[in-house]
């Protein structure tokens, strides 16, 4: 009897599967709670690379296919034409985001990044604003910015006429970025005395980001209580964790300072921390509000994390192309120079009048494409894609990897061209790296101002040569969610018009 139980039940299953495969986009047949995790891993070695992977995936089964993790179907979109379809012109649809159990640690749902519904709304809204009133999108994020360039630029230097040059520019990166977004949300700014904490937490973060993979978000709470799934859940969790410990603290000592009344919370606030703590308690008498101490908590570590890891990935992609192409460092320099005349900064104003930098970023971005693996979304209500169905649920995503390395869009995608921006009208309207939709990244604003402003002050400054071998345009660790250049140093130098 229990054998013909268990026979039914089986069937049954098989049944259900059966018809949910008919209905999503096609893909590899997935295997018994695996899933397809052995044939993507497979896919991912013989092509080297998740990208490599997904892009072999695309080709077989078409421009939107379904690849299972474990019993879960997560349906991937690599053409801009559709992702655009879809998730813009559906956007409210597909505003909701799927995160694995591995994501939700410590969130429990709030943040910016995991939250769903009329909270993730309320708390992008309010962060969205509060950063444009802190001049994100606006000149005023120019000074900001500049502040902090100008004060690395002073350390470089000294550190040049010291030891002749030779940097590690991950730790100028980190320095450089850790302080503009730390500034923003706490003001205040990375030296000496406060250095080593800051890297001492980076080194975990930095760490978790070139090591979390595609087959971790297969990890739920009944896997973590066997080994090796215990030890990826916490080589993972703990950092993040370390991290909430590094804002939280600093709320505190803020809340402290208010209390004793060493620091006065302005209409305005000086931060994003001031911001929030007023919004709270604007809002202490609404039994329904989202606004607590542990949102706010959430909300930065959110913040901290992504603001930071991104553009700095990006930036030190950005060197490794630059190593590579000196000739395109030398392009961009000369249209610097012809700009500002040697004789100021770089400013956001000058965009319209440096394409060719212009056209770099993008092709940086292009190339850095630093999510392997974008992050999911769920639908909503049941929506159609063509002829398949897509449930309430579902993961989805636009596979920002695949549709900036699109052949119909980008020639010789493998090639670091600037050019193509210039030679092809409207080329940047299939560049995503911030995402697209509803769920586009919201520091959006602050990393394009700090690429620009960055990179173009520091060619404008310095010439950079390699320091030994010439660093490796394609990651090592191909298997990685992120895409994170291997470790390399450089040599920076004052620019002479003697060099011309």
């Amino acid at each position: 009897m229990f054998l013909i139980l268990l026979v039914l039940l089986f069937s049954a299953y098989f049944l259900y599967q059966l018809k949910r495969r008919a209905q999503l986009p096609p893909g590899p047949v997935p295997l018994h709670l695996l899933g397809n995790l052995p044939q993507f891993g497979y896919y991912t070695w013989k092509e080297g690379g998740v990208v490599n992977g997904l892009r072999a995936f695309q080709k077989e089964y078409g421009d939107v296919f379904t690849i299972w993790l474990g019993p879960v179907p997560t349906v991937h979109i690599c053409t801009i034409e559709l992702a655009h379809e879809l998730m813009v012109k559906q956007g409210n649809n597909f505003a909701d985001r799927w995160a694995p159990f591995m994501f939700q640690y410590l969130r429990e749902g709030k943040g910016i990044i995991v939250s769903n519904g009329d909270y993730w709304q309320e708390q992008r809204r309010f962060t969205l604003q509060t950063l444009r009133n802190f001049g994100v999108g606006r000149n005023l994020i120019e000074e900001r910015i500049m502040m902090e360039v100008d004060l690395r630029c002073n350390e470089l230097d000294n550190e040049i006429k010291s030891s002749g040059g030779v940097i590690d520019p991950r730790k100028f990166t980190d320095l450089l970025i850790g302080s503009i977004i730390n500034r923003l949300l706490f003001s205040v700014r990375f030296t000496e005395d406060n250095q080593g904490e800051f890297f001492h937490l980076k080194h975990k973060l930095d760490k978790v980001t070139a090591d979390v993979n595609f087959s971790d978000m297969f990890i739920n709470e009944w896997l973590i209580k066997l080994p090796y799934f215990k030890q990826r859940y916490e080589s993972i969790a703990l950092p993040t964790n370390d991290l909430l410990k590094f804002v939280e603290k600093q709320v505190d000592e803020r809340l402290t300072a208010v209390s004793k009344g060493e620091h006065i919370i302005t209409d305005d606030g000086t931060d994003y921390v001031d911001a929030y703590l007023k919004k709270i308690e604007d809002e202490k008498d609404n039994p329904n509000t989202t606004f607590t101490k542990e949102s706010l908590l959430i909300n930065l570590l959110d913040l901290w994390d992504a603001g930071q890891e991104t553009t700095t990935t990006t930036l030190l992609w950005g060197f490794t192309m630059l190593l590579n192409h000196p000739e395109i460092e030398n392009k961009i320099r000369e249209e610097i120079h012809s700009v500002t005349q040697q004789s100021r900064s770089l400013s956001l104003k000058d965009k319209s009048r440096t394409p060719y930098l212009n056209a770099a970023v993008h092709e940086i971005q292009r190339h850095a494409s630093i999510l392997n693996i974008n992050l999911f979304r769920q639908v909503r209500e049941k929506t159609t894609i063509g002829d398949y169905i897509i449930e309430p649920g579902v993961p989805i995503t636009a596979e920002l990897s695949l549709i900036m390395s699109d052949e119909k869009n980008f020639k010789n995608t493998d090639q670091f061209h600037p050019e193509r921006f210039i030679e092809t009208e409207r080329l940047e309207q299939s560049m995503i790296p911030f995402g697209i939709g509803k769920r586009a990244c919201p520091g959006e604003s602050l990393a394009r101002a700090e690429l620009y402003l960055i990179l173009g002050n520091l060619i404008a400054k310095y010439k950079f040569s390699p320091d030994g071998k010439t660093p490796n345009m394609k990651s090592s660790n191909s298997s990685a969610m992120f895409q994170v250049p291997d470790s390399f140093s450089m040599r920076v130098q004052p620019f002479s018009s003697d060099d011309l």
